[in-house]
Order: C-alpha cells, then sequence, then structure tokens
C-alpha cells in the first residue's frame, strides 16, 4: 500500500513538472523571465577596467570596445534626456487637449466614413 501511495506521489509530482514546463514553453512572458532569472549578467565576469561592463567568456575584446564608449554614449543619453520636454515643446498658443468620453466617441465618429460616400 505504502509502494502504490510513492507511485502515485511520484507520478503527480511528475504530471506537475511536465505541466509547468509546458506553461512556461507556450507562455511568452514565462519563458522570458525564466531566461532572465537564469541569465542574470551578475553571474558573468566583469571587466577589470570598468566594472559596470559583464561580458561571456571569450568576448573580452567586444567588452572592452563597449566600455570605452560607454563615456560618451552616458553623455549623449544626459544631453538628448534634459532636452527641452514634450509639453514646453508644444505652442503656446495651443492649449492641451483633455481627453473627455465626449471627445473620444466624437473622434470615433469622425473616423467612420460617412453614409453614401466612399472610404
Amino acid at each position: 500500500m505504502i509502494a502504490y501511495r510513492l507511485k502515485v506521489a511520484v507520478a503527480w509530482i511528475f504530471v506537475f513538472i511536465v505541466l509547468g514546463c509546458g506553461a512556461v514553453a507556450a507562455s511568452p512572458m514565462l519563458r522570458h523571465y525564466l531566461a532572465a532569472v537564469l541569465n542574470d549578467p551578475v553571474n558573468l565576469p566583469a571587466l577589470k577596467s570598468d566594472a559596470r561592463v559583464h561580458y561571456e567568456s571569450g568576448a573580452e575584446a567586444c567588452a572592452r570596445a563597449v566600455a570605452a564608449l560607454l563615456p560618451t554614449a552616458i553623455e549623449l543619453s544626459r544631453k538628448r534626456s534634459a532636452g527641452p520636454s514634450r509639453a514646453s515643446r508644444r505652442s503656446a498658443s495651443t492649449p492641451p487637449t483633455k481627453l473627455t468620453p465626449e471627445r473620444t466617441v466624437l473622434k470615433i465618429r469622425r473616423s467612420q466614413p460617412r453614409p453614401g460616400r466612399a472610404a
């Protein structure tokens, strides 16, 4: 009796493992999460000259090239993000539009073809 229960327990564990693997394989979100968990860059070796750059074995030359370009890329990113915001680029005469239910319905009605006209 104990051997039978043990076999049933092992079979159910096997079924749950197979279903879990099937769910991970079928769902892109779960598959990407699992890949991110298993491929943590902290586990990769860091470049000695710049600890922010991690690389796989055999790619040290590429890592050095990335480390050389990194300060320029960071500075360019900071300059572009410190530029004028979207709200300040809007002209002063254009008031900000509020999305209300009436405007949404009006927008939908305008986008639909009018009766009697060719689309």
